[in-house]
């Protein structure tokens, strides 16, 4: 790759069209820390993943050359006021394709929220613990039996 002169800066394509991005790869996520000095992420909707963009890249900066973003920072302040003084009543929409990558958050709010509303593909798993037939729809069938202890929690 060429150098860059003062002032210049390299755009990189969506590196999830990569097969090593979702994989962690830690020779990729070294290869792309040489590309700059500081590493910042400011990628909230997916920082829980653990991917080289996200997380493995970050191994490869000292603590002075690595930071989260302005997005990240409102997001987790923002975040951090709502759960520390909630208005009442509260509900809280989760969304996404599986249980398994939201029961944390979901086991946490169940003592904070008033309501949870459950969309997206994960509600399958929901709706089919429950009895309910979902046709050929996403289901983690592994996670029904957790679905229905969450259901009676609320």
């Amino acid at each position: 790759m060429a150098q860059l002169n003062s002032g210049e800066i390299l755009l990189l394509e969506n590196t999830r069209f990569y097969k090593q991005e979702e994989k962690g790869d830690p020779e990729w996520a070294k290869l792309l820390s040489t590309l700059g000095e500081y590493y910042i992420n400011d990628a909230f909707g997916s920082a829980h993943r653990e991917h080289c963009s996200t997380a493995t890249i970050a191994r490869y900066f000292d603590a002075a050359h690595k930071a989260f973003g302005f997005l990240m920072k409102a997001e987790v302040e923002n975040g951090a006021r709502v759960l520390k003084n909630p208005v009442r009543p509260m509900t809280a929409i989760i969304g996404g394709a599986k249980v398994s990558d939201k029961i944390e958050l979901i086991s946490s709010l169940i003592d904070l929220c008033d309501t949870i509303l459950i969309g997206g593909g994960m509600a399958y798993t929901f709706l089919s613990a429950q009895g309910f037939s979902i046709g050929t729809s996403l289901c983690e069938s592994e996670k029904k039996d957790l679905a229905l202890e969450l259901i009676e929690k609320q």
